[in-house]
């Protein structure tokens, strides 16, 4: 017989080791992989602060991004020595001799149909291997004297000109191509070409953003994240400057001219010449202030040297494989770095506009100063452009080295073990209290991922698909932790609020209510928290209605004094002082009942007893429901991030201009998202009560399961079995249709019940559902009051704003037609999965599906965005979605056809009603209703 005491142990003991296992394979440092150049200090490098994608980044997350892009991994092993490199020494290696890698096989090339392509007489390949060289795929030389890439294999070659043409059409390049099996070349194609322009331009360090520019227009107008104008200048740039003259690089071209305008010397040349040869690399009409720049040239050049002599003693300490040597040169040039950023910080800010024809410029003044246009300087663009301070990218090296959301889906996994063996074993309560402190460990481990990534981009993190899905689980674990908790934590929490109530109240008050208005003490307390809420309610409805800020969602006084008038504009503006005198009323004194329930809810532990085990107990339901659906969202979001970064990316980059702004991003984006948490919860409750539907222990009226004989398990799987059968469920579904709107009535006359569980679970989903709704209806609310701030409408019908309102009418189909007795235990349970759908097509298909069947319509075939919130487009992941929701959907068919089976066809319809006794319906306790 099994000893579950010792199971329960060994299974402890095996997940502590899985988890650690897991997370050695997952950090990213590795540090027990063989290193090229063993003992060296990569921290000074790593933590250089670089410009990318519009924001400001460590070159430790810059290189693993790049490394895994070229690579396909964030570590490369050499196929030939062995050797594996991390991301941020391969990426030095790439610049520090840019010649020897291009012998190295290090572009990711494993499709045997594309290998077979570029196997030429020049160039052979095996069929068989993951990586392939750059004089694998060109002829170097040849490329260098016309200045074009020349490949070996022709077929390639036109392949890279049929996708640059397709390109310009708005195809995919898995479009291209007369039959399924070129398309998927050409794909694999262009992916291998990104590959290629990636490293060539990494070995140039042309896009190694490390200091702030000279380029007038950086820091006068603020600039797409996504616009080539860069804000700062490339360390290649720096070291490559000699070639300025062929290169777009205003900042170094305004240092490296001799002069500003042409002179009579041989040999010179000037500013005003590159900006004519360039053609639009810059207007001349703003010529004058890039001429400042250029009178910077002498002291900024000084630290230009100094930077490039410390860049080369770090590549002699490397190449002599010198430790100490390299540690010292690269803190030597990281300091050299942030010296050069403060002289071009001091000089950038001189670049103001100067005055009408105060410079002469000799035979082209009057040419210059007629067309001349002015650029005033922004200092919020300078700001948030500006060098940061010194370890201001130590956070995200935290991040980088613990990487929390790749192992956060184990501690979740874990906790789901313990709760199911606090299920079989004597010592539940023991059990119960571990599973429940794992639990709060993970959402703990969970919440300094957030934190991290908050600190980091300086945003509430759900602005992309991949953060959207962390966030969700982390709401759904948080969610089941709250509803387990409740027992412990309401009575406290119950009295801390009550105590917050107004003197008077027109509701009856209760016996404990009653004695708290006798006792001085209370009163005293209440006192004040009347005074501190009214001051909190008038200084809220200022700010959020007259403050000239960001923060302020709508007028105080209606839109009819000194205005054109209308019903739309009327209705919206009742929408939002009703928003915000209820937030501004309601949100002090939940703020006061939380700061007085630090002293209540300590102070009725006292009170706990067994029944208040009990109740925590029966609500492990909650933990099962809602652990799973965290844990398969943390692992999607790793899994997929990691093999489909375009579906969900977990690099932290720039955000759409309609999500930059941090108080709405965070009361509507961070509530709406947060509902889906609700609603997957309810979902996962769901689920759960199918399962149990399907091959959980039908009883006779009047027993319940813990009183009835256990059916073996093998017994109920071929119940089970025979309710897939085609006639049961053609009479289920005709049964479910036809008796909508009867609840359980039928329950009363059947010989035959459910597994008293799904009860139970049908009262948790209906409260989860509860809790979605009232965070759909205020995330969709605040989300038509930024509308109408951001683009000066409420509601116009986009498909986001459809979706979100179809996802809060089925939750509320479901709510009242259980309220009303329509809606049945099963009906319940199933409403919880079926309405998630809705949620699901708002969340992902919204932002990649409709842009795609968009694409289609309209003949790009490339996903396009449809309405102002499609803010996340993207593409993929499709068929698994559907496959997944057909599953679901085949679940909730064969659990309804097994109750069907059980409680209509086994029956023989004339038994009298039974009551049920009361252990088989418990009356809801008073914790389960808040």
């Amino acid at each position: 017989m099994l000893n579950l005491k010792r199971f329960s142990s060994l299974l402890i003991l095996l997940s502590t080791l899985f988890i650690t296992g897991m997370e050695t394979d997952n950090v990213r440092g590795d540090e027990g992989a063989a290193s090229a150049h063993v003992d060296f200090d990569w921290s000074a490098w790593q933590r250089i602060p670089v410009l990318d994608e519009g924001r400001i980044k460590p070159i430790d997350t810059f290189a693993e991004e790049v490394v895994t892009l070229v690579t396909g991994r964030a570590k490369w092993e050499d196929p030939e020595s062995g050797i594996k490199y991390k991301a941020p020494e391969l990426f030095y290696a790439w610049i520090a001799d840019p010649e020897e890698w291009l012998n190295r096989k290090i572009l990711s090339c494993s499709f045997r149909p594309l290998r077979n392509i570029l196997n030429t007489e020049n160039s052979v390949l095996e069929e068989k291997g993951t990586y392939v060289s750059v004089r694998d795929l060109m002829d170097w030389d040849k490329s260098m004297e016309q200045g074009k890439p020349v490949f070996w294999s022709e077929d390639f070659q036109q392949r890279i000109r049929d996708l640059d043409t397709a390109s310009k059409q708005e195809k995919q390049p898995d479009q291209v191509g007369d039959t399924v099996e070129d398309r998927r070349i050409n794909a694999k194609v262009a992916e291998l070409y990104k590959h290629l322009q990636t490293f060539l331009t990494v070995r140039e360090a042309r896009n190694l953003y490390i200091v702030p520019g000279l380029d007038p227009r950086t820091v006068t107008a603020a600039l797409n994240p996504d616009d080539r104008l860069k804000h700062w200048v490339s360390l290649g740039a720096f070291l490559n400057r000699e070639d300025w003259a062929t290169h777009p690089d205003v900042t170094v071209a305004a240092l490296m001219a001799d002069s500003v305008v042409p002179n009579e010397e041989e040999g010179q040349q000037s500013l005003l010449s590159w900006v004519v040869e360039m053609g639009g690399v810059y207007p001349p009409a703003h010529f004058p202030q890039l001429a400042k720049a250029h009178a910077s040239r002498e002291e900024v050049l000084v630290g230009v040297k100094d930077l490039e002599e410390s860049f080369n003693a770090t590549r002699t300490a490397y190449d002599a494989n010198d430790a100490n040597e390299f540690s010292k040169a690269m803190i030597n040039f990281e300091q050299e770095v942030r010296r050069l950023a403060g002289v071009m910080e001091e000089k950038r800010v001189e670049l103001t506009p100067p005055e009408a024809k105060s410079m002469d410029f000799g035979l082209f003044n009057d040419q210059i100063w007629n067309i001349y246009q002015p650029l005033e300087i922004d200092q919020s663009v300078i700001a948030s452009s500006a060098y940061p301070a010194e370890g201001s990218t130590n956070w995200e090296m935290k991040y980088n080295k613990s990487q929390p959301f790749r192992s956060a889906w184990i501690y979740f996994l874990v906790a789901i073990i313990i709760t199911v063996l606090s299920m079989m074993v004597r010592k539940e309560r023991l059990v119960y209290t571990l599973a429940l402190i794992t639990t709060i460990g993970a959402i703990v481990y969970s919440t300094w991922g957030f934190f991290l990534r908050i600190v980091i981009s300086g945003r509430p993190p759900v602005t992309n698909m991949y953060e959207t899905v962390v966030w969700v689980s982390y709401v759904v674990a948080i969610l089941g932790l709250w509803f387990c908790l409740l027992p412990f934590l309401w009575p406290g929490l119950k009295k801390s609020w009550d105590a917050t109530r107004l003197p008077f109240s027109f509701r009856k008050s209760t016996p404990e209510q009653k004695e708290s208005k006798t006792d001085s003490s209370m009163s005293i307390f209440r006192a004040i928290a009347l005074l501190l809420q009214v001051t909190g309610f008038v200084g809220i409805v200022w700010f959020l209605t007259n403050s000239n800020t960001t923060f302020k969602i709508i007028d105080l006084y209606p839109p009819i004094f000194n205005h054109v008038f209308s019903f739309g504009e009327l209705g919206v503006w009742i929408t939002g002082i009703s928003t915000v005198l209820l937030s501004a009323w309601y949100f002090p004194r939940a703020v006061i009942a939380l700061v007085g329930g630090l002293i209540t809810v300590p102070a009725s532990f006292k009170s706990w007893n067994d029944q208040t085990w009990t109740q925590a107990f029966d609500r492990r339901f909650f933990l099962l429901g809602a652990l799973p659906v965290a844990c398969l969202g943390m692992m999607l979001a790793y899994f997929v991030g990691v093999r489909s970064p375009d579906i969900l990316n977990p690099r932290i980059g720039s955000i759409a201009a309609v999500l930059r702004n941090n108080y709405w991003l965070t009361i509507h984006v961070l509530t709406i998202v947060s509902s889906y948490g609700a609603g997957a919860l309810a979902w996962g409750l769901g689920n759960l009560a199918l399962l149990y539907y399907l091959v959980g222990s039908y009883r006779k009226p009047g027993t319940a399961t813990a009183g009835a004989p256990k059916e073996s398990f093998s017994s109920r799987m071929k119940q089970a079995k025979k309710a897939m059968n085609p006639s049961v469920v053609a009479a289920s579904l005709k049964k479910n249709v036809t008796g909508f709107g009867s609840g359980d009535k039928h329950l009363e006359t059947s010989k035959r019940r459910p597994p008293q569980e799904v009860s139970t679970l049908a009262n948790y989903t209906y409260k989860a559902m509860q809790v979605a709704v009232l965070l759909l209806a205020a995330g969709t609310i605040l989300g038509g009051l930024w509308a109408d701030v951001s683009w000066g409408r409420f509601w116009d019908w986009d498909p986001k704003e459809v979706w979100a309102l179809i996802s809060l009418l089925v939750y509320l189909v479901v709510l009242h037609g259980r309220f009303a007795g329509w809606v049945g235990t099963l009906g319940t349970n199933i409403g919880g999965v079926l309405c998630f759908n809705a949620i699901l097509m708002s969340w992902y298909g919204v932002n990649f599906v409709l842009p795609q069947i968009h694409g289609w319509l309209t003949g790009s075939n490339a996903p396009t965005a449809v309405g102002l919130h499609s803010y996340a487009t993207g593409a993929g992941g499709l068929e698994y979605v559907i496959a997944a929701v057909l599953l679901n959907l085949l679940l909730v068919v064969a659990a309804g056809s097994r109750y069907f089976m059980e409680t209509h066809l086994l029956d023989s319809g004339s038994a009298a009603a039974v009551p049920p006794s009361p252990e088989e319906e418990k009356p809801e306790l008073e914790t389960t209703s808040k």
